[in-house]
């Protein structure tokens, strides 16, 4: 009888919620930050710019389906672009004008040229465009271009989220590896990205933005990430990504060159399936810290 009591007292001690060790796990548990969801747009407005937008066929079948691409895009590229006590801005309008560049954005719009997407323009399923400019939306660097960080770390994570997020399987622009530069922006830029978060660091890239949005960027935070300084760094990518590719007479595909930086993408949408939506604020800090202010053309 007492060693079946002994027992007892043993299983309450061990397993009771009421232990010391059960209140310290309880107090972990409560101690632990949770983890931010993500944020949706409040208001995707869309804007014919000029009679003749208006007039264009195919235009606001085209819009309708960038008001999809934006709605489903937006709450992940928060997300992985996320930076401590930092919120984009959530109205959103998406401007068909006639005249202009192929694809711009400013603190409130995305613009498109309707001369470019309309059917048979070449552009009517150029969704990769909306997936680029909607990146910059939601960076939100303060000042112009070249102000806190270079320009092509801006229009580079525009092209590399486009292609890691939205078009992975597609191939990249042809690039000759005796000409380029890490500087010539867009896609010459997003595929030496690309090449960084494989070999280097899987978060460069989030990290990059973060000093884009604090306006504490350097060349020396390359050698911080990968411990080789910006030049060198360019140079290997050359060799052995660019100058392959050129022999092969091949493209860069995402998708196949980049199989480490695909599953930890792979990861990070399942992380981000099981996260909620946020409540925003009364302000939209996005919207305070502002973006640049003058259109800004899409290659």
């Amino acid at each position: 009888m007492k060693r079946f009591i002994y027992i007892l007292v043993v299983i309450f001690f061990v397993v009771s919620p009421f232990t010391p060790f059960a209140f310290s796990l309880q107090a972990q548990d409560e101690a632990k930050p949770k983890e931010r969801g993500y944020y949706l747009p409040t208001r995707i407005t869309v804007v014919y710019a000029d009679e003749k937008a208006i007039a264009e066929p195919g235009i606001s079948e085209w819009l309708a389906t960038a008001v999809n691409v934006v709605r489903d895009l937006y709450p992940k590229y928060d997300k992985y672009l996320e930076t401590e006590g930092y919120i984009p801005a959530g109205s959103i309008e998406l401007r068909a004008q006639s005249t202009g560049p192929i694809g711009w954005n400013s603190s409130t719009t995305i613009g498109f040229s309707t001369e470019y997407i309309k059917p048979g323009a070449g552009g009517e399923k150029d969704w990769g465009m909306i997936a680029h400019e909607l990146v910059h939306f939601v960076q939100s660097y303060r000042g112009g271009p070249g102000e806190g960080v270079p320009g092509w770390i801006t229009e580079g994570i525009g092209d590399y989220v486009r292609h890691a997020f939205f078009e992975p399987g597609k191939e990249m622009r042809a690039v000759n590896p005796d000409r380029a530069k890490y500087t010539d922006a867009y896609q010459v830029s997003a595929g030496f990205l690309l090449w960084l978060a494989e070999t280097y660091d899987l978060e460069i890239v989030p990290k990059l933005n973060a000093h884009g949005r604090k306006r504490t960027y350097s060349e020396s935070v390359f050698e911080e990430y990968t411990g080789k300084k910006l030049d060198d760094l360019w140079a290997d990518y050359v060799e052995k990504v660019l100058r392959p590719l050129r022999e092969d007479n091949k493209r860069l595909v995402p998708a196949i060159w980049f199989p480490k930086l695909m599953q930890h993408l792979k990861e990070f949408n399942e992380r981000f399936a099981q996260l909620q939506p946020e409540t925003r604020p009364p302000q939209e800090p996005g919207s305070e810290q502002g973006r640049r202010q003058r259109p800004q053309p899409e290659n």
